[in-house]
């Protein structure tokens, strides 16, 4: 009987399936997490559109939608890279569907010149965790 006494044998699969329980709730945790982030992404897509720049004089732009996915114009913003360049509303856009749509134009004028900049049509998501540069311009030196 005393033999009995120093064997532990019997605590080795206890500890493991511990550790296969605490695996298992992180695998669990990592895997759902994945989950719900992505989920909350799946109606919220990058739209793919063609757009392109008419400069029509130093301070007004034309915007065209060529072709790809209507756009809803709230989730559209026109920036510029220096400071007096303001950040845009396409709500004005909108069709009689509204969303800016293959074949329509915005034109845009701001008060100072657009000479040399780099402007860009950026596309936020429904919920701004995201955005994207849809189409990039370099405005013409005058």
């Amino acid at each position: 009987m005393h033999g009995y006494q120093s064997d532990e044998r019997g605590v080795s699969p206890v500890i493991g399936v511990i550790l296969m329980i605490a695996i298992t709730v992180l695998l669990a945790t990592v895997v759902g997490g994945f989950v719900l982030n992505f989920g909350d992404q799946l109606g919220d897509t990058t739209p793919q559109a063609t757009i392109s720049f008419t400069y029509i004089d130093d301070t007004t732009v034309s915007i065209r939608h060529s072709n790809g996915d209507a756009i809803d114009p709230k989730q559209l913003m026109l920036a510029g890279d220096i400071e007096f360049t303001p950040q845009l509303s396409f709500d004005a856009v909108a069709g009689k569907d509204n969303r800016f749509s293959v074949g329509e134009t915005a034109q845009y004028s701001i008060t100072k010149e657009w000479n040399g900049q780099t402007i860009r049509i950026i596309w936020k998501s429904a919920n701004n965790r995201r955005g994207t540069t849809l189409a990039t311009s370099i405005a013409p030196v005058r």
